[in-house]
């Protein structure tokens, strides 16, 4: 016979398998718990469909579980047989109230639970007798407690803990008049309180150890000033971190004196947390993490959230990891007294960053990395100073950073923790490892001569690295300008005519051999215009001196025109004599007389090393260029005409 196909047989498994179990689970569901269970001094009653309490039950039982019945009422009379009872459940009942006998019977008891029930009543004689009762939990009922019924919870002396969440409740005023002296939790979630008024919580005025106050999920829409008058509040190592919350948990305390956010390892703040505590004295952060929220570079800026504590006496911000204090971060604490940063990193702090703190009393500002005591930055918060703790930093003994702390330690009052002792120099290596009080200040007393002595070297040397620059760049300027307006003002010059005066020719040229067919063909045929220009190989007398015929015939011209090439660069009669000669000339007769024609281009240094000219000192019409397209020489001759007619008056 063949064998199933695999599919088939696990469905089949399948299908065995659910019906199983199906069996199984309807023979449990069918099977019903018919006695109570009874374990030691412990004894369970509960999901048995009972409607009175079991009178079967050991006598000396301590714990007793009727939850999950169909009780209706709990007369005291039904627990005479097990008045040792400490722990009573009858949550998950049909009760609607409580007999007043109950406590009367079970005069030890201590927790009752009674939630998820239907009573809906609670008089002050309910549970009058309850006095030893310590845990209370009426949870998911539909309790309305109104003014006239009094003060049902007045007799709870020794009660901790009370819930009456998932009520029908719509004030926070479980009485009238304090009570409830050992309370430690109440909880009021999930009711129908719209508002905080002024009095609801004066019933609370004698519970001292109150640590949890759960107002979750309620519809709050109004708080009325001096609701909660709380004025200590410890939350030491019970957050989670972060207190970046909106809007702020402690908006309503405005009452608050003390808080205590210490060992929370807070990283993160917003700016308006602690915004309506206007009477908080003391707060106490030691031990977080809000470095980051107090830097610079933190997105949006550092988070200023002690901006709004203006009357704060007393801020402890030891052992944060802090390397910065913001300028603002303690603007307007006018009145504070005490300041701790003990166990930080600060180094640089900010010049005005205390300038606020005028009533200080207290500095603590041991175990960080604090360098120098600059007057810039501690005076204002030492002024009215009593006690200060700047142990164990690492100091740097120079004039600039603690010749004042160590001048104020010697005249002040100041009460300093442990002893003077302790600030010890790190740097330099003089002073390492030795008391700030072993500071010479006496050497920083003759440091104002020296002073002003590198002040004046130093403003002599970078002057004179000015005037070398000006020199070496722009000295050929300087140069002439000052040669001419020496002639000029002081006439050393021995030709003192006007421009009008008779001049042989119109121009002397200087040009080198090399560029002497340049001259005769594109310079000379301007002579057809009655131009005279004297060339030295066709107008020398002979028999005269060669010297003095050069410097003669310069001073019978009335211009000196140049023929720049790399040829006249290269000649040294011509840069040494002839060059030499005519600026001597220009510069004596106070005459604008030099004309360059360029036949080639020469950059501006290399023409000031040979000729001792630039194209800044001649204007802008005496600057010619040969060009290198036929015709565009006719507008070179126009251009040459116009600086040979120019005059020869030279303007400053």
């Amino acid at each position: 016979m063949p064998l199933p196909n695999r599919p088939c047989i696990l469905c089949w498994l399948t299908a065995i398998c659910y019906l199983t179990t199906m069996n199984r689970g309807s023979a449990a569901s069918i099977q019903k718990k018919t006695s109570c269970s009874v374990r030691h001094d412990s004894a369970d009653c509960s999901h048995m469909s009972l409607n009175d309490i079991p009178q079967n039950l050991p006598g000396n039982i301590t714990h007793l579980d009727m939850s999950h019945n169909r009780l209706i009422c709990l007369p005291g009379a039904s627990f005479a047989l097990y008045s040792g009872l400490l722990h009573l459940d009858v949550g998950f009942n049909s009760l609607t109230k409580l007999d007043e006998t109950l406590c009367l019977t079970l005069v030890r008891l201590q927790m009752l639970n009674l939630e998820r029930n239907e009573v809906h009543v609670l008089q002050e004689k309910d549970l009058s007798h309850c006095v030893h009762l310590k845990v209370l939990n009426m949870a998911s009922n539909r309790l309305k407690l109104k003014a006239k019924e009094g003060n049902p919870f007045a007799s709870l002396e020794n009660l901790t803990t009370l819930d009456v969440s998932k009520n029908m409740l719509v004030s926070a005023m479980l009485g009238t008049r304090p009570q409830l002296p050992s309370l430690v939790a109440l909880t009021l979630s999930h009711n129908a309180i719209s508002a905080l008024k002024q009095d609801d919580f004066l019933f609370l005025s004698l519970s001292t150890s109150l640590r949890v106050l759960n107002l979750s999920n309620l519809p709050l829409k109004k708080f009325e000033n001096g609701c909660f008058k709380l004025r200590t509040l410890t939350l030491a190592k019970s957050l989670t971190g972060t207190l970046d919350l909106d809007p702020s948990p402690f908006g309503p305390l405005t009452n608050l004196n003390i808080l205590d956010l210490s060992n929370n390892n807070i990283a993160n703040i917003n700016a308006g947390m602690l915004k309506g505590l206007v009477n908080l004295m003391v707060l106490k952060m030691q031990h977080n993490n809000l470095a980051r929220v107090w830097k610079s570079a933190n997105i949006g800026g550092p988070v200023l959230f002690l901006k709004d504590l203006g009357s704060l006496t007393v801020l402890n911000m030891d052992y944060n990891g802090l390397d910065e204090i913001p300028v603002d971060a303690l603007m307007g604490l006018k009145k504070l007294k005490e300041l701790s940063f003990n166990g930080n990193v600060l180094n640089s702090l900010r010049d005005s960053v205390f300038q606020d703190l005028l009533s200080l009393q207290e500095l603590h500002l041991q175990k960080n990395l604090i360098t120098a005591v600059r007057p810039q930055v501690f005076k204002p918060a030492m002024e009215n100073l009593s006690l200060l703790d700047m142990g164990r930093n690492p100091f740097d003994c120079t004039c600039e950073s603690i010749l004042w702390f160590v001048t104020w330690l010697n005249a002040t009052n100041t009460s300093v923790m442990g002893s003077k002792d302790q600030f010890t120099c790190n740097t330099p290596l003089a002073y390492f490892n030795l008391t700030v009080m072993d500071f010479d200040s006496l050497s920083c007393k003759d440091s104002t001569p020296f002073q002003a002595l590198y002040i004046l070297s130093s403003t002599i040397v970078i002057a004179v690295m000015l005037v070398a620059l000006l020199v070496r760049f722009h000295g050929w300027r300087i140069q002439f300008y000052w040669n001419v307006l020496i002639n000029r003002t002081l006439g050393f010059s021995d030709v003192k005519v006007e421009e009008g005066r008779e001049f042989e020719y119109d121009a002397y040229v200087i040009h080198a051999e090399e560029d002497d067919k340049w001259v005769k063909r594109s310079l000379l045929p301007l002579e057809k215009e009655k131009y005279v220009f004297f060339k030295e190989s066709r107008d020398f007398v002979p028999g005269t001196s060669l010297l003095n015929a050069i410097v003669d015939n310069m001073k019978k011209s009335r211009k000196f025109l140049f023929v720049v090439s790399e040829s006249l660069l290269n000649d040294s009669w011509c840069r040494r004599f002839k060059a030499h000669q005519a600026l001597h000339q220009v510069i004596e007769d106070s005459r604008d007389s030099v004309i360059l024609v360029f036949l080639q281009d020469v950059h501006d240094y290399r023409l000031s090393q040979a000729l001792f000219l630039r194209r800044g000192m001649l204007q802008p019409r005496c600057l010619l260029y040969w060009p290198v397209h036929q015709e565009r020489v006719p507008a070179f001759r126009h251009k040459l005409r116009i600086a040979l007619g120019m005059t020869n008056t030279q303007k400053l």
